[in-house]
């Protein structure tokens, strides 16, 4: 999903008439480089995650309990460290010819350097992503649960007749779709916070509204 969405948005950027009358073929080319690009920085992350987990055990449980006090901070800033860096994924994929170390320093800058709005978009964000899914995906699991009950309280076949099954088919096509629009929004939005960043540290203009997206 994030490679198709950037490369919608960088077809988005290029083309004359936006995203009208689009076809896959105009940016066919951006999404499979994008995935390429995508595959590689999650692999090398989960290294990095793997390597910093497997030290802070090794130190945890070979040293003393002591180390605990140790261990514990080392972890929330790790874990405040990670805020910036999500500004990982939008640098690699939309910077040309960026290396992954690159991409990783320049992410940092960029995200340290915005860091309180990070702060307030992932609040939003996670609001808005949970309201998404919570009321796309209650009438599935609500008309699921009746079934059961149903089933289990009588011999009724509520479960087995057709507009049953086709009632839980077409939630179920909502809940994924309400899904897929939680995690767009995310996507997004993380993109319009680099722009955002990169107007503010390096005095690029990307879009005229960018400037103005903290306030949004």
């Amino acid at each position: 999903m994030s490679a198709l969405i950037y490369a919608m948005m960088q077809t988005y950027a290029v083309r004359e008439n936006r995203l009208q009358q689009v076809t896959l073929n105009d940016f066919k080319r951006l999404m499979l480089k994008n995935i390429w690009k995508y595959f590689r920085l999650m692999l090398a992350i989960m290294f990095g995650f793997v390597l910093i987990a497997l030290f802070m055990s090794l130190l945890a449980a070979f040293v003393s309990s002591w180390t605990l006090a140790v261990t514990i901070p080392l972890f929330l800033l790790f874990c405040l460290a990670c805020i910036p860096l999500l500004m990982l994924v939008p640098t690699y994929i939309f910077e040309r010819d960026i290396t992954f170390t690159g991409a990783f320093k320049k992410a940092w800058k960029l995200g340290f350097a915005t860091l309180g709005g990070m702060l307030g978009l992932i609040i939003v964000l996670f609001f808005l992503t949970y309201v998404i899914q919570t009321i796309s995906t209650i009438p599935y699991y609500l008309l699921f649960f009746i079934g059961n009950i149903m089933s289990t309280l009588s011999e009724s076949t509520m479960n087995q007749s057709v507009i049953y099954k086709f009632s839980i088919y077409l939630l179920g096509l909502i809940q994924a779709y309400g899904t897929y629009i939680a995690s767009s929004i995310g996507i997004i939005g993380l993109a319009f916070q680099y722009f955002h960043a990169r107007e503010k540290v390096e005095g690029v203009t990307i879009e005229s509204n960018i400037s103005n997206f903290s306030n949004m």
